[in-house]
């Protein structure tokens, strides 16, 4: 959940958007439920252990109101392989 402030206003056509590693997330959010795709994860750089997450709301006529200072996360990614029977 995000927290704004101030509040979002829906009905006025505000919407948040999303930033993962400078690159703008498909969609845009009319609440503050949000969730971030594993598909948007994995789109991601996959070198990249540190990721950098920003949230803006924007007004019904597309210019920001609210931008959050990033926020910076680190994801481990795991690879696990099957051997073969031998």
């Amino acid at each position: 959940m995000v927290q704004v402030e101030p509040p979002l206003d829906a009905a006025r056509g505000d919407v948040i958007v999303l930033k993962l590693d400078g690159n703008r997330l498909a969609g845009e959010y009319r609440s503050r439920q949000i969730a971030v795709s594993t598909a948007q994860f994995v789109a991601a750089e996959a070198d990249v252990v540190l990721h950098r997450l920003e949230a803006a709301v924007f007004n019904s006529a597309g210019k920001p109101r609210i931008v959050s200072d990033p926020v910076e996360f680190y994801i481990r990614r795991t690879i696990v392989r099957h051997r073969g029977r031998r």
